[in-house]
C-alpha cells in the first residue's frame, strides 16, 4: 500500500481528476484538505492556497495514477508524491486491496 501526495491549485480541479481515479479503481479513497504552500516558480516567491490529496491504493496503480494526473493537471510540474506505507492494520490493507484490484 501507498498514499500518494497530489496538491492542486483548487478544490474543483482535485475533485475531477480524483473522480477519475476512483472510476478507474485505480485508489480505495482519496482525502482532500486546504492548505497554504509557499514556493519557489520562475524565479519568484509565490504564496498562495490549494488543495492537497492523499489518494491510497497498492504500489502496482502508481504509474497509471501518476500519468492521469499529468493529462490532466494544470500545473506545468504538479507535486506527485509516493509515500511508502511500512505498516497499517491487515484489514485497511485488505481493503484498499479489495477496492483496487
Amino acid at each position: 500500500m501507498i498514499d500518494i501526495y497530489v496538491t492542486y491549485p483548487n478544490e474543483r480541479e482535485a475533485k475531477k481528476i480524483s473522480q477519475k481515479i476512483l472510476d478507474k479503481r485505480l485508489a480505495a479513497c482519496i482525502n482532500f484538505s486546504p492548505i497554504q504552500s509557499w514556493y519557489w516558480w520562475q524565479g519568484q516567491q509565490v504564496q498562495g492556497h490549494e488543495v492537497a490529496t492523499f489518494i491510497k491504493t497498492q504500489k502496482k496503480h502508481y504509474k497509471k495514477i501518476e500519468a492521469l494526473i499529468k493529462k490532466y493537471h494544470s500545473y506545468a510540474i504538479p507535486c506527485i508524491i509516493e509515500i511508502p506505507i511500512d505498516r497499517v492494520s491487515y484489514s485497511y490493507k485488505k481493503w484498499i486491496n479489495d477496492e483496487t484490484k
